[in-house]
């Protein structure tokens, strides 16, 4: 995980368009969804700014369409299904 995690951040590992992933989608319900969001609240500020981290909590497709139809890139994203 540490050196997946890290080829990430650096960019050497790389979208379906081989473009650089900036995007960060968890999903998650109940304490699937708290745990990485309290550890992202905690260490945001020593995470890489370039990059976009995103939680969803919901599967309701209203919670996540505002956010899909103006910030995501599909071949600039990794989305996590916990």
């Amino acid at each position: 995980m540490a050196r997946f995690s890290e080829r990430v951040r650096s960019g050497a590992w790389k979208g379906h368009t081989d473009k650089r992933i900036r995007n960060v989608i968890n999903v998650g319900i109940g304490d699937s969804d708290l745990g990485p969001v309290m550890a992202y609240e905690a260490l945001k500020h020593y995470s890489d700014r370039s990059m976009t981290f995103r939680f969803v909590s919901n599967v309701d497709g209203n919670d996540t369409a505002n956010f899909i139809a103006t910030e995501f890139s599909a071949g600039a994203s990794i989305i996590s299904l916990r």
